[in-house]
C-alpha cells in the first residue's frame, strides 16, 4: 500500500538545520568549559630592567610583594586609556606590599617615557626597554598587564585595554594580599 501523500524529499547531502545549530552551539560552549589561561599557576619569567632613575628592577627583588606589570608605550592610545587605572592601583596600595611597574616598550628613538609620565602625573615606577622582557611574557600587543603573587606566580594576564579592568585587578590583588 502506498501513502497518498508522500513525504517531501529533503536534500540528503545537506545536514538538517537542527544538527548544524547543535554543532555550532557545542563549538561555542566547549572552549568555555576549559580553564582560563591564567588559571594555571606558573612562575613569571625573570627580568632585569633599568628604571628612570638609573636603578635596576628585577623580579627577584620584588619577592614578597604582589606585582603589577603594565607593558605600554607612549604612542599606544589604548595604553594611555588604561594608565589612569594603573595609577589608581599605585595610589590604593602601600608600596611595601604591592609593586606597580610600567614597562615602557618598543619606544621610538625620540620618545621620552620620563617626560610622558611626569606630564601625565603618573607616579608608579617606570622601567625602560620593556621589549627585552616582552617576549618572555608574551606581551605581543600593548597594553599587556600581568598580576603576580608574592612568590612571583602569575595570577592574571590580560592583553588590550578594557574599561573597568582596574577594579578587577584590585580584587585579584586584595585576594593575594589576604593569603
Amino acid at each position: 500500500m502506498t501513502c497518498p501523500h508522500p513525504l517531501p524529499r529533503y536534500n540528503r547531502g545537506i545536514p538538517s538545520r537542527r544538527i548544524v545549530l547543535t554543532l555550532c552551539a557545542a563549538l561555542l560552549v566547549l572552549p568555555a568549559c576549559g580553564k582560563a589561561p591564567t588559571a594555571t599557576v606558573r612562575a613569571a619569567p625573570s627580568f632585569d630592567l633599568a628604571d628612570l632613575n638609573g636603578g635596576r628592577a628585577t623580579l627577584a627583588s620584588l619577592k614578597g610583594k604582589v606585582v603589577v606589570l603594565d607593558f605600554w608605550a607612549t604612542w599606544c592610545a589604548p595604553c594611555r586609556r588604561g594608565m589612569p587605572g594603573i595609577q589608581k592601583l599605585r595610589d590604593r596600595y602601600a608600596a611595601d606590599r604591592v609593586a606597580v611597574l610600567g614597562l615602557s616598550t618598543s619606544e621610538s628613538g625620540d620618545a621620552d617615557p620620563a617626560a610622558f609620565m611626569q606630564k601625565a602625573g603618573y607616579t608608579y615606577t617606570t622601567l625602560l626597554h620593556g621589549e627585552r622582557a616582552a617576549p618572555d611574557y608574551k606581551a605581543e600587543m600593548l597594553p599587556t598587564v600581568y598580576i603576580l603573587d608574592q612568590d612571583g606566580k602569575v595570577l592574571h594576564a590580560e592583553r588590550g585595554y578594557r574599561a573597568g579592568a582596574d577594579e578587577e585587578f584590585a580584587q585579584l590583588i586584595d585576594g593575594a594580599l589576604e593569603r
